[in-house]
């Protein structure tokens, strides 16, 4: 299905992005948190997500909500 080659692609992917996150900004992706982040946000922000997702939980869309200041 889709889902599995977009999980396969990055997978392959991913180290590459890693690497040239660091090499930009000396973080990796685990030390990101989009929560921290959104409280920060003064501005009006567009959540899009679906209940189908299967990569990303939805109730991930609803934690970044309720960090929004």
């Amino acid at each position: 299905s889709g889902d599995e080659r977009l999980l396969w692609g990055y997978t392959v992917l991913e180290p590459f992005f890693q690497g040239a996150m660091f090499i930009r900004t000396g973080k990796v992706l685990a030390d990101i948190e989009p929560a921290h982040a959104a409280r920060s946000i003064h501005v009006p922000i567009l959540f899009l997500h679906g209940e189908a997702d299967t990569l990303v939980p939805v109730q991930t869309a609803y934690a970044l909500y309720d960090s929004c200041g």
